[in-house]
């Protein structure tokens, strides 16, 4: 069956033309989403997936025409790509010059790898330029890395005040167990041993 899917705005002129491409193609069924906020994942969108059979040809115009984001829109393949379904996206060549099932299915998964792969670059490349931007503010001697949330320096006082109690407490004589500090102070276990670990280190 081949189900035909798009989203927007009715009284956007690009959308009305979408339904009457979709329609000129044949579709068996069109599930029309109609919304101000592309991208949402309404009704329409959810009874489409949920009808999903193996061997469905899902027809959208575009790629946006699913959604804008690429992370939404690599879940939204793969939900179709799980059920043995495929997908038929009108302004893609590669898929407009292959109509077979086959061709279809290998199209869809090489969709769904490569915006993975962009997905996977575009981390790469905030990781690498966030890297870049510490390397830099240390240089500079703005880096100072993550605040640490009990300390002398902690911007809430409370929790300096909880600090200087602990950092007592394990300096105490006779010993202060671990368990004891948790329980006087009202911080986690791994708090004191971060502590604990930080005064050893000086």
């Amino acid at each position: 069956m081949r189900i035909g899917f798009t989203q927007g705005d009715p009284a956007d002129c690009d959308f009305r033309q979408q339904i009457v491409t979709l329609t000129a193609t044949g579709v068996d069924r069109l599930f029309l989403e109609e919304t101000a906020v592309p991208g949402t994942i309404g009704n329409q969108l959810h009874e489409m997936l949920d009808s999903l059979q193996a061997d469905d040809v899902v027809v959208i115009p575009s790629l946006a025409a699913l959604s804008a984001s690429n992370t939404q829109l690599i879940e939204l393949i793969d939900q179709i790509y799980q059920k043995n379904a495929v997908l038929d996206v009108l302004d893609l060549r590669t898929f407009q010059q292959n109509k077979t099932l086959k061709m279809q299915r290998i199209l869809t998964a090489t969709v769904l790898e490569s915006l993975r792969y962009a997905q996977k670059m575009e981390r790469k490349r905030r990781r690498e330029q966030q890297r870049k931007g510490i390397i830099s503010a240390q240089a500079a001697g703005r880096y100072r890395g993550k605040q640490l949330e009990y300390s002398d320096t902690a911007p809430d006082p409370k929790k300096r005040e909880i600090y200087h109690q602990i950092v007592s407490l394990l300096q105490a004589t006779p010993r202060v167990g671990v368990s004891e500090i948790m329980h006087r102070t009202g911080v986690a276990r791994q708090t004191v041993y971060n502590i604990k670990h930080r005064l050893e280190k000086k």
